[in-house]
């Protein structure tokens, strides 16, 4: 005979449960079992969604995972150039392909009170290549209102 699902099946748990409630030792212990056992579940949950929110958290440290890079450091007779770069550009599913040429510079300042000097980082790409990688102003003109040939974006936090 099968029990499973039918009335048959509670009366177990009902019988202990009963005979558990008849004496306060049972009563009390059958409490603490019930507490004990719920803080377990959530604190388990909450175990699992914290490190859940702490994966996502280094994935998202790691940056867009659809940029590719590619780098030219010799060897080989392959040429990364304005040509190399239109047919990248021409593959599927590729919204934008750009140089990125990164400096680190010294600048020097002389002024009335003395002279001053910052090191920083000077990166280079295409105008329209700046909205497509999530490049934003917090103010200021973007490189699409500028008139000029030659355009710059200086900032605290540009990346």
């Amino acid at each position: 005979m099968n029990f499973v699902g039918t009335f048959w099946a509670l009366v177990p748990p009902i019988i202990a449960i009963t005979l558990a409630l008849i004496t306060k030792e049972a009563y009390s212990s059958l409490f603490i079992g019930v507490v004990i056992g719920v803080c377990a579940i959530i604190l388990m949950v909450s175990l699992g969604i914290g490190a859940r929110e702490s994966m996502m958290q280094m994935l998202q440290q790691w940056g867009d995972l659809t940029i590719i890079n590619v780098y030219n450091y010799g060897g080989g007779n392959a040429k990364l150039d304005d040509k190399a770069l239109s047919q990248i550009q021409a593959m599927d599913n590729v919204q934008i392909a750009t140089p990125f040429y990164s400096s680190r510079v010294s600048l020097r300042l002389k002024s009335r009170n003395g002279r001053y000097a910052a090191y920083t980082n000077i990166i280079g790409i295409y105008p329209d290549a700046f909205e497509a990688l999530g490049y934003k102003l917090s103010d200021g003109t973007s490189f699409a209102e500028s008139k000029k040939d030659y355009s710059m974006v200086a900032g605290a936090k540009i990346l």
